[in-house]
């Protein structure tokens, strides 16, 4: 079953697949950051400021996979590992070689115009 980012679940995970992650992150209050990485490697393949909710949720649920929602809320349901990242009081991140996956951008790093994903 194909899963989506809502209003009420967008602070609570991501989508993810075989391949791809995809989510929806409010920088500050007004400021969403709709993306879409490659997990396996951490590589951005897009990513898109909005100043609208409905705009980047709109914008993630465009992007044609068979998405799982993958919780981060409560530690995932109490699953949390001892090799993740710290992410507040939980381990919710994947450790990787290069480090903590995903990096957490401010809206000073983010510089594109239009979103567009690549497969």
């Amino acid at each position: 079953m194909i899963q989506a980012l809502t209003r009420e679940n967008f602070k609570k995970g991501f989508l993810v697949d075989e391949e791809l992650m995809g989510g929806v992150t409010e920088l500050e209050a007004g400021k969403y950051l709709a993306f879409v990485l490659r997990h396996t490697s951490g590589e951005y393949l897009g990513q898109q400021l909005f100043t609208d909710l409905d705009q980047a949720l709109a914008t993630i649920a465009r992007v044609q996979r068979t998405w799982k929602f993958e919780s981060t809320h409560a530690c995932g349901g109490g699953k949390c590992s001892g090799k993740a990242c710290p992410i507040g009081g939980c381990a919710t991140g994947k450790l990787t070689e290069a480090g903590c996956d995903p990096e957490t951008l401010t809206a000073d790093q983010i510089s594109n115009d239009q979103m567009t994903v690549s497969r």
